[in-house]
């Protein structure tokens, strides 16, 4: 799905205006938290797109990320264009070319040190979401699941603790989830003045992600998830001999034990 709006994405809007590039490119990333502290796990795909024919290389410094290739399922392309993946003086290394409007399209695996930090607490009236984000922007868009409900909450600032409280009383009054509460916060998302790049990725991933969250945890009274949204890739290639537009964007799912005070 993702590939499919990278390539829809990838070609409007943003990309017109650089047409005077050789290459543009965005990234997507899944970020996956579990626990107080981590650890932290992320799926990140890479899409190139040629705006003329040119060849490029690119690394990602000394970080090793396993990487492959992907091919769209309704690509007309049965094997990728030429690239070569390689090691080169301690650095992850992609070699390749494209024709000119062609793409390529890669996936990398993450693990590392969890970017979020804090509690979750329940006394009598109030739920307490105690957070720290290292992320190096806000993640907004923001939703709370717990006891079967989604609320949404304010955004999470970066490099500032935050605390955020949740009403139980106001809570109770949300309904479970359901098909008219998934259209509730899809109307509530499409009418919210956001890019092109976040506004495409909400409108096709947010409600098979809020039935997946709720299928997973509904009977989980112990544990709340927390969904939001960076509009800022967690990985920044390096494009060798020139620096091409880009747009990046990062889903973040955290999922924090409960801890309960009488």
């Amino acid at each position: 799905m993702m590939i499919i709006i990278f390539a829809a994405i990838g070609y409007r809007g943003f990309y017109y205006p650089s047409l005077r590039q050789k290459i543009t490119y965005n990234t997507f990333c899944q970020l996956e938290i579990t626990g107080a502290d981590g650890p932290a796990s992320a799926k990140l795909i890479l899409g190139l797109y040629a705006l003329q024919q040119s060849a490029y290389e690119l690394n990602f410094g000394t970080d090793a990320y396993p990487v492959n290739h992907l091919l769209s399922q309704r690509s007309q392309n049965k094997v990728p264009y030429p690239y070569v993946l390689q090691g080169n003086n301690g650095m992850q290394q992609i070699a390749g070319s494209l024709d000119r409007w062609s793409h390529n399209f890669y996936r990398l695996q993450l693990d590392f040190e969890s970017p979020l930090s804090g509690y979750a607490r329940q006394d009598n009236f109030f739920l307490t979401l105690e957070v720290q984000n290292k992320l190096p922007q806000n993640l907004v868009d923001c939703l709370v699941y717990y006891k079967g409900r989604f609320v949404f909450v304010d955004d999470i600032l970066a490099n500032r603790p935050q605390v955020l409280k949740l009403s139980l009383a106001k809570l109770k009054e949300t309904e479970i989830f359901n098909d008219h509460e998934a259209e509730n916060i899809m109307r509530h998302l499409d009418g919210r003045d956001a890019a092109a790049f976040l506004r495409s990725a909400q409108m096709n991933l947010t409600e098979d992600l809020l039935y997946n969250v709720h299928k997973k945890y509904q009977s989980r009274d112990d544990r709340i998830i927390l969904l939001g949204w960076m509009q800022a890739g967690l990985v920044q290639p390096k494009f060798v001999p020139f620096d091409p537009p880009a747009a990046g964007l990062t889903m973040v799912s955290w999922q924090l034990p409960v801890e309960a005070i009488l």
